[in-house]
């Protein structure tokens, strides 16, 4: 008998991740479908199998693939057995399992649910979707001598692929004629009755849920011996800048405290020290900062408690200025991942890649915290992050020069030609309203990442969206590149347009992104700028030349002021994306002063 190759997939990753009305949604989606991975991967584990995709140190098998572990596995998975007759066989016993875990998921669901007042749904139909959930491929072949590991890898994915395109469909098993839609996804139909209240922070007032909807919700209920996850929204992160300026503001936090005292009382609403040091307020619910009169009687009730409620937050508004609105989603992605992928010939070089993007993703979550922010999940070279808007950009360059060299490094140890290029990190940042739906604000962080993508990959793009304005995006290589060697890579040179609107010293006006918008029409959008001595800029076309006569007036004509620019000027062509990337610099520097207790209410 030969040793053969068998890979497994599961899904629907859609159905799993990308529906989501709430933050909890997305990390329970992420987290049940690596679950249901890793069962299977034990399964293989516990009967010989060698596993490649995820690759485990010897030893850690156990805690690595214990249920709700730190590890994250990705829906396919990859493994070594002793013959095609092994591959079918355990392969039916990690279906047999999976299944067993996806249905012990829905009643685990059912039975919070059940225990539940105000909570009416239609069991039979609850499990009814639970049958028609879940998607199970599995392929295998045996290592041929002539080929070896690498030809046989390339021929299981194939057949792997061909099995995905014959999938069965079949009409639904429940009736579903005038019965409303999922509110996440309008897919299938609500297992919830009519008329349900409200329960707050898990359910809206008649939302509607079909099965996968309700797990979302309700089955971190049920495991919260084993989970216990705090859920940041877009609010609290928004937030972070806001009270971070508080800190160590003896009067603005006296103002803090009285508000949060008239909304939830002295005793259990305190700012602990602990949450300072995150930037988050404890016992409280970010929305009652942004609340109105009529939100703070929908939480109080009683007039004179709504009067001092009232009363109390207007004062903090006049010393700590207006809560902060704009919050920040990133996702990112690894890039030419299957062609380091396909370039490894060997199952121990194939292992070692996959450890190396486990340990990856384990330390993300670390790096996230570190800057204020709140991880949706990372599996693998995947990322999906919250994060105030002060620290985003920060954040972004950190993950993607963390990924860069974890990928280095195996490049290099596996000695692999300079011709394989080396996998990057693209990232696309959403700077979006605090209150926008979830949906709208995950589609424009996904479409930032998509930008990145097409913008040649190893690259940043911001996608600004605010309520005020038209929506606005930019895009760059995160590096220098070879064709525009004066022109400082994204994340540089934004970082320079943030803290020259911070400099006392340098004048750069709010406005100043929107006048250059105004001159590129009158003189057009291409400029043209060269460097001399690394002392001045010299425009060499009339559109710079009047680019550089608004930068003088602004100051004054002040030489050393004026060196201050060339970081801005240099390697620039295109006006209007000047312009843009000013306009979200600036944005993004009120947010650095506001968290250094600099902006004035």
């Amino acid at each position: 008998m030969k040793e053969s190759l068998l890979v497994i997939a599961i899904g629907p990753v859609q159905e799993f991740i990308a529906t989501a009305r709430k933050l909890r949604d997305l990390w329970i989606g992420s987290m049940l479908l690596s679950e249901l991975s890793k069962t299977i991967a034990r399964s293989l584990h516990e009967d010989g199998a060698k596993l490649i995709f995820p690759s485990l140190a010897p030893g850690q098998e156990a805690v690595d693939l214990a249920a709700l572990s730190d590890l994250n596995v990705a829906n396919k998975i990859l493994v070594k057995v002793s013959s095609p007759e092994e591959a079918k066989r355990i392969q039916q016993r990690a279906k047999e399992k999976w299944q067993a875990h996806l249905d012990e998921i829905g009643e685990k669901t059912l039975e919070k649910m059940d225990s539940l007042p105000f909570v009416r749904l239609d069991r039979e139909r609850f499990q009814k979707q639970m049958k028609d959930y879940g998607e199970f491929y599995a392929a295998w072949v045996e290592i041929e001598a002539a080929g070896g590991y690498a030809s046989a890898r390339d021929r299981v994915e194939g057949l792997l692929a061909s099995r995905k395109n014959v999938r069965p469909f079949g009409p639904p098993m429940w009736e579903g004629s005038g019965v409303p839609k999922n509110s996440l996804d309008g897919m299938r139909e609500t297992v919830l009755g009519e008329k349900l209240k409200e329960i707050k922070g898990l359910l809206k007032k008649n939302e509607r849920l079909d099965a996968m909807g309700c797990i979302k919700r309700f089955y971190p209920l049920a495991i919260k011996k084993q989970v216990n996850e705090h859920f940041d929204d877009l609010s609290d992160i928004a937030l972070i800048p806001w009270l971070e300026g508080i800190e160590g503001n003896m009067k603005k936090l006296e103002a803090f405290i009285a508000f949060q005292s008239a909304v939830q009382g002295t005793n259990n609403g305190r700012y602990s020290e602990k949450k300072q040091a995150t930037g988050l307020s404890q016992n409280l619910e970010s929305d009652l900062y942004y609340a109105g009169r009529d939100a703070l009687k929908n939480h109080l009730g009683e007039e004179s408690s709504i009067r001092e409620a009232w009363k109390t937050r207007n004062k903090m508004v006049k010393v700590c200025g207006e809560p902060h609105l704009y919050a920040v989603i990133l996702v990112g992605d690894g890039d030419n991942m299957g062609k380091m992928i396909d370039a490894i010939k060997t199952q121990e070089g194939h292992a070692r890649f996959t450890s190396e993007l486990s340990t990856f993703a384990k330390e993300v979550k670390g790096l996230v915290e570190g800057y204020s922010g709140s991880l949706i999940y990372s599996g693998g070279d995947d990322v999906m992050a919250y994060l105030p808007l002060h620290k985003a950009l920060a954040c972004a360059d950190k993950l993607r020069l963390k990924f860069h060299d974890s990928m280095a490094a195996v490049h290099k140890e596996l000695n692999l030609p300079e011709s394989v290029v080396k996998p990057t990190f693209s990232a696309g940042l959403a700077i979006v309203h605090h209150s926008m739906p979830l949906d709208q604000a995950l589609d424009q962080a996904r479409k930032a990442e998509k930008m990145a993508k097409n913008g040649g990959r190893n690259a940043l793009a911001i996608v600004q969206n605010k309520r005020s304005g038209g929506e606005l995006s930019i895009v760059g290589k995160w590096d220098r590149v070879d064709n525009k060697p004066d022109l400082p890579g994204m994340a540089e040179r934004m970082g320079a347009v943030v803290d020259l609107y911070n400099d006392p010293e340098t004048v750069l006006p709010a406005r100043l992104g929107y006048q250059l918008r105004e001159a590129s029409l009158s003189a057009g959008d291409q400029m043209n700028f060269a460097t001399q001595a690394g002392e001045k800029v010299v425009p060499n076309n009339a559109a710079a030349a009047l680019i550089k006569r608004i930068f003088d007036q602004k100051n004054d004509g002040n030489r050393e002021k004026n060196k201050k620019l060339i970081p801005l000027l240099s390697g620039r062509v295109s006006i209007r994306e000047f312009s843009d990337e000013l306009v979200i610099g600036h944005q993004i520097a009120r947010a650095v002063r506001l968290a250094e207790g600099k902006e004035t209410p």
